[in-house]
């Protein structure tokens, strides 16, 4: 009996192992379901955008009369579709958003393994899937670029199968994949496109360069349909062309040193409580005890050198490509997760049973992660309280404003209610200031007529709302902190506080009543004597 279950422990595709996995993918999903909200920054906007998408043809939501649909000027199209095909069925666009990154979840691990299988790796591994899920792309929200991760891992395991046998079926299938990695996102797409080239070139059997050279063509014509997009994306999207036409985009580097020490952060650092630091420190003992119980080969194999090329090539984006273009943030720390990934793969096979106990180890990390991301989550939705009742008191179709004034948590280190304004659009469509609504990622633009007045406010500064300027667009002001921003009646239209729980209020224009504007000056909400800004309002 006990040479049984040792010999199940060492072998790597033991039914016990892929209990193992199924059991971790599992834990690492109860979070989504475990609360009502996330502490998951852009989670309300990219909700928003689904259900707009759901009920763009419903008058109630009066999605039309404020937006315009351009599908073809962003690639961030993939995700929202798909969540407003799930709409219909689940009912909300939220339970929609939930399936999806709970099929993510399960997704990545299951990705991974494929790959881990095509590069002749031990497949067992994927279990870091699992211990890597709960990371910074997921917690501030990049939706989008987290679903692309399982996408490009299974067109890598694709090609790398293709260039030792190929078949018209694979190939059809590695050109609909690069391309679902493009409409999802384009950094994901720099990934994909950089493997399948490197497959390409090293899985190559012939040791003629001209040989090579020759047939490189044909084994990269699966890229073509992906490139095709990827071209009339550059040529009419907002993205590329509004910084043209404003002029140069605005870089931020960040020092060699600061990358270094943010490697954490850009990975598994994404909760104010410490607990979540057991279990990456419990991950890198796994990767240890691999390293040490594994039979590590000296001589470089095809594979081995595509999986090192793609590790140290992201590695090198995260050191030195920009963390922020313009609008675009947390750009090179996206690439912290890819490095990993590849490095994971790079691990010797574990064998014995300190082998097996090191990916004991590993399942181990991956449950406590959910555990803590599980305690987190409830944790936040009792933090957030009545918000549901209050916005309920909003009447659907219309037009509000979100004064996030306290944007602290006590749950996750990026401030999770930046964009909770954007549940009003989730749920009753109508106009939510701030909104992703007319960025250049956006599939929707605002209509001539309907946009919001323009303000230096944006989602981080709302001390800077002048009720006389934008007042009279709006029809309801949603209000986080102590701050009641008419309270001194400033100039312009007049409110009424309609629902109050906690740190959340409700206030309702009221119709054909105003405060004359030379009555007293505009001061803003904030400050009392000047017009400075609470240091809580500002960009942490």
């Amino acid at each position: 009996m006990e040479n049984r279950l040792v010999a199940s422990l060492v072998k790597p595709d033991a039914p016990l192992w892929t209990w193992t996995l199924r059991a971790v993918v599992v834990a690492t999903i109860i979070p989504f379901w475990r609360a009502g909200h996330l502490p998951i920054a852009d989670l309300p906007q990219h909700v928003a955008e689904i259900a707009s998408l759901r009920h763009f043809f419903d008058p109630a939501w009066r999605v039309q009369e404020h937006f315009t649909l351009v599908l073809g000027k962003t690639q961030y199209l993939l995700y929202y579709l798909a969540g407003a095909v799930l709409a219909v069925p689940l009912g909300s666009a939220e339970r929609a958003n939930i399936v999806l990154l709970s099929a993510i979840a399960v997704a990545l691990p299951y990705a991974l393994r494929s790959a881990l299988r095509a590069f002749g790796r031990d497949e067992r591994l994927a279990l870091f899937g699992c211990v890597l899920f709960w990371n910074q792309a997921l917690i501030m929200g990049f939706f989008n670029y987290l679903a692309a991760l399982p996408v490009t891992l299974w067109c890598v395991a694709a090609a790398a199968r293709q260039m030792r046998d190929p078949t018209r079926a694979r190939g059809a299938a590695i050109a609909l994949g690069a391309v679902a990695v493009f409409y999802l996102h384009v950094l994901a797409f720099v990934v994909c496109v950089l493997a399948i080239v490197c497959c390409a070139w090293w899985l190559d059997a012939s040791t003629k360069l001209r040989v090579r050279l020759g047939a490189l063509p044909r084994r990269l014509v699966y890229l073509v349909p992906a490139a095709l997009c990827s071209l009339l994306w550059f040529v009419g999207s907002d993205v590329i062309q509004r910084p043209l036409r404003e002029g140069a985009p605005a870089l931020s580097f960040a020092g060699p040193l600061e990358r270094l020490a943010r490697i954490p952060d850009a990975l598994l650092d994404i909760w104010w409580s410490r607990a979540h630091v057991a279990h990456a420190f419990v991950a890198l003992a796994a990767i240890a005890a691999i390293l040490w119980t594994g039979r590590i080969h000296k001589s470089a194999t095809a594979e081995r050198k595509v999986l090192a090329v793609l590790s140290a090539s992201c590695a090198a984006f995260y050191l030195l490509l920009p963390s922020r273009v313009g609008f675009a943030m947390f750009l090179n720390e996206r690439y912290a997760i890819w490095a990993v990934l590849f490095g994971v793969m790079l691990l010797p096979r574990a064998r014995g049973r300190a082998g097996a106990l090191a990916l004991a180890l590993t399942a181990l990390a991956g449950i406590w992660a959910s555990a803590n991301a599980t305690g987190e989550a409830r944790a936040f939705d009792m933090e957030v309280g009545r918000f549901d009742e209050v916005l309920a008191r909003a009447q659907p179709g219309k037009r509000t404003l979100a004064l996030i004034f306290d944007n602290t948590s006590y749950t996750a280190k990026f401030p999770p209610y930046v964009h909770f304004g954007a549940y009003y659009r989730a749920r009753y469509g109508g106009v939510a200031t701030f909104s992703f609504a007319g960025m250049p990622q956006s599939p929707f633009r605002y209509r001539d007529e309907a946009k919001p007045p323009k303000s230096r406010r944006g989602e981080w500064n709302p001390c800077s709302f002048r009720n006389a300027i934008e007042g009279s667009y709006y029809d309801y002001v949603l209000v986080r902190g102590s701050i009641d921003p008419f309270s001194r009646e400033p100039p312009g239209p007049r409110w009424r506080r309609i629902a109050h729980d906690g740190s959340w209020s409700l206030f309702e224009r009221v119709a054909g009543a105003e405060v004359p504007r030379g009555a007293h000056p505009d001061r803003g909400p904030c400050s009392l004597d000047s017009n400075d800004d609470f240091a809580v309002c500002s960009f942490p």
